[in-house]
Formats: structure tokens, C-alpha cells, sequence
């Protein structure tokens, strides 16, 4: 019985050794950007800045087209994961919609767009059918 005792410490002792070793590691190695990093280059090594001082910019968690009043989704205490056919049609002819009626803004920013997938019913996604994006 010993035995196995001071075997189970032993493996207990090397798990605490490799997941401190590891946490060394990482901090070590941890990413450590520069304080100001290019991201834009042309030929020149010139930054080019908007003309203008202010610009608009809407950022936005679509929720893949599925999580609009009507759903009743399963992380607020509903039994769904995705909405009806008819129900993700209806919220991306909406987000189609408030896209198209704000043509002003510069930039919009927009998380969790689905192309194809299961969750919105293998659609392809309403944004790109928007004129004026890519």
C-alpha cells in the first residue's frame, strides 16, 4: 500500500513540476508587442491617414443571423441553438436592411458572420449581397 502512495505522490509532484514549467515557459515567451507598430505600408514606408479627422464606425454582433427577440436560445435559459428557417430570413433581411439604410457610415465592423454554415441554414450570408461591399 505504501507503494502505491508514494507512487500516486510522485506522479502529483511531476504534474505540479510540468504545469509550472509550463507557466514559466509562457510568461517568458509571452508576446510582447512594440509600443507602436506600423500595420499600413506602401511603397514609400509612408502611413497615409483618412482626409478627414472624425469618421463613423458601427460595431456589431450579428449573432450569426439567429438571435433576435423571437429566439428563445439556450444560453438565456431557452432550449434552442439556432432559430427556424423563416426566423433567420426574417433577421437577415433585417441586419440587410439597417446595413443599407446606413450607407454613411465609414466603417462597420461586424462579428459572427456565417457563410454556409449549419447554424443559419446553410445560407450564404446576407452582406454579401450589399452593393457597396466587397
Amino acid at each position: 500500500m505504501k507503494l502505491v502512495f508514494k507512487i500516486l505522490i510522485w506522479l502529483v509532484i511531476i504534474v505540479i513540476i510540468l504545469l509550472a514549467g509550463f507557466l514559466i515557459f509562457i510568461t517568458i515567451k509571452d508576446y510582447q508587442p512594440k509600443s507602436v507598430e506600423v500595420l499600413i505600408h506602401n511603397e514609400k514606408n509612408e502611413v497615409s491617414f483618412p482626409e478627414k479627422d472624425t469618421f463613423d464606425l458601427i460595431s456589431w454582433n450579428i449573432g450569426y443571423a439567429g438571435l433576435g427577440k423571437e429566439m428563445d436560445f439556450f444560453y438565456d435559459g431557452g432550449k434552442k441553438v439556432r432559430p427556424t428557417k423563416e426566423l433567420n430570413r426574417k433577421y437577415m433581411d433585417g441586419i440587410k436592411t439597417f446595413v443599407a439604410d446606413h450607407r454613411d457610415v465609414d466603417y462597420f465592423l461586424i462579428q459572427e458572420v456565417d457563410i454556409k454554415s449549419k447554424r443559419s441554414h446553410w445560407k450564404k450570408s446576407c452582406l454579401n449581397t450589399l452593393p457597396f461591399l466587397p
